[in-house]
């Protein structure tokens, strides 16, 4: 009976040893296999970083001090959330807030006085709403006018067809983007700079009387229609 239990304990031991063995050797392949897989994505990351040209050792190495002359010339504009134009409500010098077409449109109707107010000292942007799903363009101009300096329209859609009608053998087609070609009349001028001074009445109170002053103005539209052939095209070009 003795050299039985003496026989099953030996056993029992062996098969410990062995249960242990196993589970080492998988901790330690599951410990290679983490190690290889942190080293890989470092190696990708740094491959990255070169390929980008964003080495920590070239970024160090090139890295150029500036003048804090020529610094403190910048300009930095920092969003903010439209709390109203009320007088008691203050802006720092270097919010920017930004108003959907319809809350601009809002503002328009009912205090656009006070938006060209706050545009004398302040930068306003207005961009599309969003239930343009098609890319549409509002008329810039009516925020323009409005004093807001930072007018956003959408680029997909200009040059694009938005009306045709197919009447017998020839193929009608408008294209027309009215506030794109608005908006790139607006900034053809001041030699294509890419900004345009306000006009007088729109940047100094003291001549805010000027914008009650109605001015009457003309301009010639001349037409262009072309035809092609086979399967005639009309196409109808406009300029202001």
């Amino acid at each position: 009976m003795d050299q039985l239990a003496a026989a099953q304990a030996a056993r029992a031991e062996k098969e410990k040893q062995a249960v242990e063995a196993v589970t080492s050797s998988s901790e330690s392949s599951d410990n290679e296999a983490e190690a290889l897989l942190k080293g890989g994505v470092s190696t990708l990351k740094n491959k990255w970083k070169k390929m980008r040209g964003s080495d920590d050792a070239t970024a160090e190495k090139h890295k150029t001090k500036m003048s804090f002359r020529l610094t403190s010339l910048l300009v930095y504009t920092v969003g903010v959330k439209c709390h109203g134009l009320h007088p008691d409500i203050e802006y720092a010098p270097e919010h920017i807030f930004s108003l959907s077409e319809n809350a601009a449109n809002r503002f328009v109707k009912a205090s656009m006085t006070d938006l060209v107010k706050h545009t004398h000292t302040h930068l306003v942007r207005v961009y599309p709403k969003g239930t343009r799903v098609n890319s549409t363009n509002f008329e810039p101009n009516r925020y323009w006018a409005s004093g807001c300096q930072v007018v956003a329209i959408n680029w997909q859609t200009f040059g694009k067809s938005i009306a045709s009608c197919p009447c017998s053998r020839a193929f009608f087609n408008v294209v027309l983007d009215l506030g794109y070609m608005i908006n790139q009349a607006m900034f053809q001028r001041n030699g294509r700079a890419g900004f345009v001074l306000k006009p007088e009445a729109l940047r100094h109170p003291e001549k805010a009387e000027l914008l009650s002053k109605r001015t009457q103005h003309f301009f010639d539209i001349t037409v262009s229609i072309s035809y092609f052939s086979p399967g005639v095209t009309l196409t109808l070009d406009y300029y202001s």
